[in-house]
This record gives structure tokens, C-alpha cells and sequence, in this order.
């Protein structure tokens, strides 16, 4: 039986087709591939295996193809196909039907039952590219070659800019919205004082915003709140909408102070003001609905209260937020639950308690962390890793101050953008100081502290960086989000000419950081490649030609080291583009972690230059960066990636010795002293317990090996070893547990 690569070029030789072979890195994603291929992402075919639920167990199963830089609109699908919703089909379900692991789906289909629909905007190029049932191989195919061999079904599936509202993004997001009016209803049933706010659809779930009045309201609530919502659906067969003038709608809500408020905005802005109805519950609402909420809204699942400002402003009332989530089917929402359990139980705030890592105190103040001697054990051996590394790398490590004049910072023209996060200035005599937000501008009076030539350059000025910022309370989580931290900081300047190099450099530097994490590229991070919005010349600074260079400077890199990477408009910083490095956190959400920025404004404002070897004055470009972004947020990675169970070389105590009585003490001690002064963090549980408990607890505080001491191994000079995993290595030789736990250390080797 052919394979699906040879089916496929059989097929095009048969009808004599023109097309190009392009052999590539082996990548799937079509925002990755492109630029390998060369191609357009308007010109590369997205292929994606649907399921079109027709009602009851009735299914369809289309293959759809749009442009590489559009999605699928799963409502068209579903008007174009009288569904009641779409979704995508499970990988191996995908596989089956296309002949073609993901990412390399073709735009032609071999089984009957599979229906071809592709998007007309496709069609405007001359030629298509696609992987070619290979993560390796692509092809290059003349566009109307295509239509003649595959006579797909034209249908605008693709969504268009401009034309769907922002609730009505995908079928999913309108079940989330359509069961946030649900909770809504059954809250306003249980609660009638209540006045509702906004509730809309978001990743993963839903809110609804509440004014309860004296009420309080709290996830004891829940199952009366769901079981009104169970009950409540069942006659909600639709949502039917009615437009309303400003008028009817402040009717409709009079005594509603917030909906009245969004009413007059809507109203100013020249807004259609709709309501939207299912059974007797009516909201004022953009719209974006499951079609059919009786048949829909089974799976659903609240999940936590919080407080949340009215508008997102301090200045309003704290309103109570309560969060759901929504899935079509039981099977989606039990592996949500699920994954939320697990990621719970790794939770870097409660972990960080258990283990002893970290505490916060009411009186130093919020998002100011306190690092035990074992969270700032772990800190330490990240910092000395990371110096030591960029050391070899050709960095200067150096140290400037944590506060500045504020007028740095107005030249560099970081103030505009982000005094609102800046800490207010202190007077000290006659100068207005403030903690330092960045350190980018002490870097450059360093660099400016004499005259520079081209032999000097590139200059790579490196810090461990205490910086400040100030977060919204409501901002602050644990590690991750605080209001100082340490950054692993470092700015590059450079000629123009060698910036390239100077990015494959960091780009390498930030590889080798992650793989000693345990970290693997394409799986645990990506890069994405942000950009600026020319049109927005309040934010970004109006240079066409220095942006094209910027940005098409690190799109080279990115494409010659064969990153994963996607581009993400209007995401730049305001002095240029930049690569943000994407890890992917516990909950499998992506998170910014670090940045490497490229510099085009800043040498301006600073007047850096370097005479070149005729010895005139040139401007140098500056590439920001982090290699291990900052110490605090990596430190929770780390703690709920490893769920506490640091690598050997992280863990703050590597080794805990556990003597079986009190005659076993002295050889014991003995060992630790040996372990000690061969650099291994060691300590002994002499404790008056029984040997089991202190396996038990040193095995909760997640220790990786334990060294027990009793008569046999005090005879034989030996060791009996316990790991965190249970398993026992018995007898072994003091040199040789020594070595182990070196070579283990010295290799970063991962649990």
C-alpha cells in the first residue's frame, strides 16, 4: 500500500502538474515553516481535519483549507453545513482520515468521507505551498494546477478581518459566552438583589462580574448556582436578539447603575445596543451564541470567586468575580479539571510553603519575597551558573546602582511609556532619584565613559540586575509577578553589520540555559517574533527603513537556527522589535519568560557612536537581553515544572544523611564533612525519631538521596542510598556515591 507521499506525487504526475520539491528542517507549523519554504504565510495552505456535529450522533468530517495567516471560522463552517458546532478532530481521528501526521495534513483528500472545502482566498496566488505528508519536504504547487486535480468545494471559511464581532470568534467561545448568561440567570435567580456587570467568554472558561450588595457569595454557593443552571437550560432553546435605541435599553436595566453606564459609552461610540434573550433571561450583550444552549451547555464546571474592580480601576467598586468553564463534551471538561488539579498541586505558592522556600510578611510588604536559606540557595546556584556561563561567552559582568536621577529615564524614553509602573521619585537634595525600572541606561554611561573604536566593539555589558516596578495588587501572584526581582540582564552594542551574529549568539546562549533546565525547544518554549505597528507613531518610534532592517534581522536568525517561531504584531517594544522567548507553564498556557530586544532609538537618544576604521563617528545598534529572564519567576518555573523535585545540581540540599541510632552519629558526621568539602549541600537528621519518619519527611521535602548509616555500613565503610523515587542502592562504596553525585551535577542530568 502507498504511502501518502507517494500517493500524492503519483497524482500530481498523472495530471502532468507543475511543482517544486523544497527539502527543509523538519517542522509542521506553518508559521515556522514559511519562511524556510520562502513562501508567504497568504501563500502556504492550512490544512485542518474538522468534526461537523449534525445533532444527536450525527457527524460530518470536513478538510479545510484557508491561508497560513487566517483561521478557520467554525461558524461559517457550521451555516454552511447546518451544524450545531464544529470543533477540530482528535489528533489520531486527523491522522487516520488524512493518511498524514499533524502539521502535515495535505490539501487534497483520498477518502471519500472526508469532504474538501478550501477557502477562495487561497486561490490568489500563483503557486500554493504545503508540507508534503513529510515534516521534512514540502511542496510548491502551481494554483491552478491544484484546482483542476483536487476540485475542492469553494467556501469563504476563512475569517475575515473586520467582519466577526469579537465574541464570535469560534463556536467554543460562544458556548463559554452563552453559559456565562446561564450562571448569570441562575445567580440573578438565587441572588435578585444582585446587579450583574460584564460576562464574557475567555481562555479556557468564562466570568461574570456581581455587585452582591452585604451578600456574600463563595464557592460553598457552587452547587446550588449549578444546579439552578442544569435546571434553567432546559428550556433555552434559543437566544433570540432585538435591537434597542439607548432609551429602550435604560429601560430594560434601570435599575442597573453599571449596565447604564455601558449603555451611555455604547450610545456615544454610535453602537447597536442589542439584547439578547434565552428562556426569561435577558442581557444587554454584543451577541456570539451557541445555537442551540439545550442541546450545548451540559459540560460546564465553576471554578473559583475573586474580587475585581469595576472597569479594572482601584478607584471602583470591588465587584465579585466568579469563573466557569465550558467544554461540549464531558470527556474535554473532565481533562480540564484534570489538568487543573495537577497544575494545583504544583503550584509554586503552595509548594514554595511546604518546601521551605519562600515567605511573604504583611509588614515588608506585598510582592516583596523573603528567599529561606534554601529559596536563595537555588537563586545563588542560578546566578553563579549563569555568570559563569556568560563569562566564557565573552560578557562583562559588572554593577551599577539600583536607583537613578530620573532624568536617565526620560532620555532613554522609557518614562512616557512606563512611569505608571514606575515607583514615585525621592528627593534627595537637589536631585530626584528613583528605583530602577531597567538597567539598559546605566549601561550606557558606561559605555560613554570613553572613546570607542570598531576594535573595541561588540561591547557586552552583563549584570545581575535588581530592578523595581510597581504592580497592581491585583497583578501580584507568588514569585511570578512581584514588584522587585533580579534579572540575568545584559546589553550588546554593536556595529550594525555584526548584529546578526550577535543575536545567534544569544539565541545559542539561551538554548544551552534552557537545556541545562530540562527544557526542550519546539516543546517547552517557542519564540515569537513581535513587531511593530507602523501606524501607531505615538508608540513606536517612525523609522520604516530601521524597522524593516530590525525586524527582518531577526526573522533571518530565526530562520537560519531553525527556531520554532510565530510573529505577533503590535507586540514590539517602543524602540524596536524583538524575540520573545513563549515557555509553556504548568496549565500548558504559554507565558513571556525573557526577550531579546533589538535597538535602533536608543543609541539616538544617547549619542553612542564608535569611529569605524576610517575613523569617522557611527552609531552602533544594541541588542537587549536576558538569559535566564528574571531569578524570581524562573525559581516558580522550576518549582512547579519539577512539582518541588529540583534536578540534583538545583536542589538546595543535595544529600541528607540519616544515621539509624545515636551509636551511628559520629560516622555519620564524619560523611558529611566528606560530602561537604567536596562542594555537595549536605546536612544529617540525627533527630531522636524512628528511621522511617525521617525517610518519610525528607522524601516530602523532596531531597534527592538519602545516605542511611547503620551497623552494616559503618563495618563494610559503605553507604545504603535511598532516592526521592524509593529506589535503594545498597552498599555502596563512600567513592563511589561521591562520584555518582558529581558526574550527576557536573552533567545537569534531569529527574
Amino acid at each position: 500500500m502507498k504511502n501518502t507521499y507517494d500517493r500524492l506525487i503519483e497524482l500530481l504526475d498523472s495530471h502532468n502538474a507543475k511543482y517544486r520539491l523544497i527539502d527543509h528542517a523538519a517542522e509542521g507549523r506553518t508559521e515556522i515553516v514559511s519562511p524556510m519554504r520562502g513562501n508567504k504565510l497568504a501563500q502556504a495552505a492550512k490544512c485542518m481535519v474538522l468534526v461537523v456535529h449534525l445533532g444527536g450522533k450525527e457527524v460530518n468530517y470536513v478538510l479545510g483549507v484557508v491561508p497560513g495567516d487566517k483561521k478557520i471560522d467554525f461558524d461559517a463552517v457550521c451555516a454552511l453545513k447546518g451544524a450545531s458546532y464544529v470543533s477540530f478532530a482528535p489528533s489520531d481521528q486527523a491522522e487516520n482520515l488524512s493518511g498524514s501526521v499533524m502539521g502535515t495534513v495535505l490539501p487534497f483528500s483520498f477518502r471519500p468521507e472526508l469532504e474538501l472545502i478550501v477557502d477562495p482566498l487561497l486561490l490568489d496566488n500563483e503557486e500554493l505551498f504545503f508540507n508534503a505528508a513529510r515534516l521534512d519536504r514540502s511542496v510548491a504547487l502551481r494554483t491552478k494546477d491544484y484546482v483542476a486535480i483536487a476540485k475542492p468545494r469553494l467556501e469563504s471559511i476563512a475569517k475575515r478581518e473586520g467582519v466577526q464581532k469579537p465574541s464570535e470568534t469560534s463556536t467554543l467561545d460562544n458556548l463559554r459566552h452563552s453559559c456565562a448568561h446561564l450562571m448569570a440567570a441562575a445567580v440573578m435567580g438565587l441572588w435578585p438583589q444582585a446587579k450583574r456587570t460584564i460576562g464574557p467568554a475567555i481562555e479556557d472558561g468564562f466570568y461574570y462580574d456581581f455587585d452582591f450588595g452585604p451578600a456574600k457569595v463563595s464557592e460553598a454557593d457552587f452547587p446550588n448556582i449549578e444546579k439552578k443552571m442544569h435546571k434553567l437550560v432546559k428550556s433555552w432553546k434559543n437566544f433570540e436578539r432585538r435591537e434597542v435605541s439607548p432609551d429602550e435599553a435604560v429601560e430594560a436595566f434601570s435599575d442597573n447603575e453599571y449596565k447604564k453606564e455601558l449603555i451611555e459609552e455604547f450610545a456615544k461610540e454610535a453602537q447597536t445596543l442589542t439584547l439578547y434573550q434565552s428562556g426569561g433571561y435577558i442581557d444587554l450583550c454584543r451577541g456570539g451564541h451557541s445555537p442551540h444552549p439545550n442541546n450545548d451547555i451540559k459540560h460546564f464546571k465553576l471554578l473559583s470567586v475573586a474580587g475585581a474592580y469595576w472597569r479594572g480601576s482601584e478607584k471602583n467598586k470591588m465587584l465579585t468575580r466568579i469563573y466557569g468553564t465550558c467544554w461540549p463534551t464531558k470527556k474535554k471538561l473532565d481533562e480540564y479539571l484534570h489538568m487543573q488539579e495537577e497544575a494545583k498541586k504544583r503550584d509554586h505558592r503552595k509548594l514554595g510553603k511546604e518546601l521551605g522556600l519562600f515567605v511573604f510578611s504583611d509588614l515588608v510588604g506585598s510582592g516583596l519575597p523573603l528567599l529561606t536559606p534554601k529559596g536563595a540557595t537555588i537563586r545563588r546556584v542560578l546566578e553563579r551558573f549563569i555568570v559563569d556561563e556568560e563569562l566564557k561567552r565573552g560578557y562583562g559582568h559588572v554593577y551599577t546602582p539600583p536607583l537613578a536621577k530620573i532624568e536617565l529615564y526620560k532620555k532613554s524614553g522609557h518614562y512616557p511609556y512606563y512611569k505608571e509602573t514606575m515607583y514615585p521619585p525621592m528627593k534627595i537634595d537637589e536631585d530626584e532619584l528613583i528605583l530602577r525600572p531597567m538597567t539598559c541606561p546605566h549601561h550606557f554611561m558606561l559605555y560613554k565613559s570613553e572613546p570607542r573604536s570598531y576594535r573595541d566593539l561588540p561591547i557586552r555589558y552583563a549584570e545581575i540586575s535588581p530592578q523595581f516596578r510597581y504592580e497592581k495588587s491585583g497583578e501580584l501572584s507568588g514569585l511570578m509577578r512581584v514588584r522587585t526581582f533580579i534579572l540575568s540582564d545584559a546589553h550588546i552594542i554593536t556595529p550594525k553589520e555584526q548584529a546578526k551574529e550577535e543575536i545567534r549568539g544569544v539565541l545559542d546562549l539561551i538554548d544551552y540555559v534552557n537545556r541545562c533546565l530540562g527544557l526542550t525547544r519546539g516543546r517547552d518554549y517557542r519564540y515569537r517574533l513581535s513587531l511593530g505597528k507602523r501606524s501607531d507613531t505615538k508608540k513606536y518610534h517612525k523609522d520604516d527603513v530601521a524597522w524593516d532592517e530590525a525586524e527582518q534581522a531577526l526573522r533571518d536568525v530565526l530562520v537560519e537556527v531553525q527556531a520554532p517561531f510565530f510573529e505577533a504584531p503590535n507586540e514590539a517594544a517602543f524602540y524596536g522589535p524583538k524575540i520573545d522567548v513563549q515557555l509553556k507553564n504548568v496549565n500548558g498556557k504559554e507565558e513571556t519568560a525573557f526577550t531579546v530586544q533589538y535597538d535602533f532609538v536608543m543609541p539616538k537618544r544617547f549619542e553612542l557612536t564608535f569611529a569605524d576604521s576610517t575613523g569617522s563617528e557611527v552609531q552602533p545598534v544594541v541588542i537587549h537581553r536576558a538569559s535566564l529572564g528574571a531569578f524570581e519567576r524562573t525559581i516558580a518555573f522550576l518549582i512547579e515544572k519539577y512539582a518541588g523535585a529540583f534536578p540534583l545540581w538545583l536542589a538546595p540540599i543535595q544529600t541528607t544523611i540519616i544515621p539509624i541510632a545515636e551509636r551511628h552519629n559520629d560516622a555519620a558526621n564524619a560523611m558529611l564533612r566528606q560530602l561537604k568539602d567536596a562542594g555537595i549541600r549536605t546536612d544529617v537528621d540525627a533527630r531522636n525519631q524512628p528511621m522511617q519518619a525521617k525517610i518519610r519527611d525528607h522524601t516530602l521535602q523532596k531531597v534527592p538521596y538519602l545516605a542511611i548509616i547503620g551497623d552494616t555500613e559503618v563495618t563494610s565503610n559503605t553507604v545504603s542510598v535511598r532516592t526521592r523515587r524509593g529506589e535503594n542502592l545498597k552498599g555502596l562504596n563512600l567513592d563511589d556515591f561521591l562520584s555518582k553525585l558529581k558526574t550527576e551535577i557536573e552533567t545537569k542530568a534531569n529527574p
